[in-house]
């Protein structure tokens, strides 16, 4: 009798993955809306717009490594 319990590599690694982008999503949000709290000015909201975009396009590159190299061995 099979165990299909088994995670394979593949689903730990997925599993592993969407873990980490629903944390930094989470800490994005929190820093988002904590800077736009804090935040009073045009000049300083201009500045947290740019680094929430400079965050997306880091993110962006983080998935397309992932999707060129999906075969990074992950131990946890």
């Amino acid at each position: 009798m099979q165990n299909t319990h088994d995670i394979s590599e593949d689903g730990s690694f997925a599993i592993f993955r969407r873990l980490v982008v629903v944390i930094l999503t989470g800490l994005l949000f929190t820093v988002i809306v904590n800077t736009l709290i804090a935040a009073r000015d045009e000049l300083r909201i201009m500045c947290i717009l740019n680094h929430i975009r400079n965050l997306l396009v880091a993110y962006k590159f983080g998935n397309q490594m992932l999707t060129i190299y999906p075969t990074v061995d992950i131990k946890i």
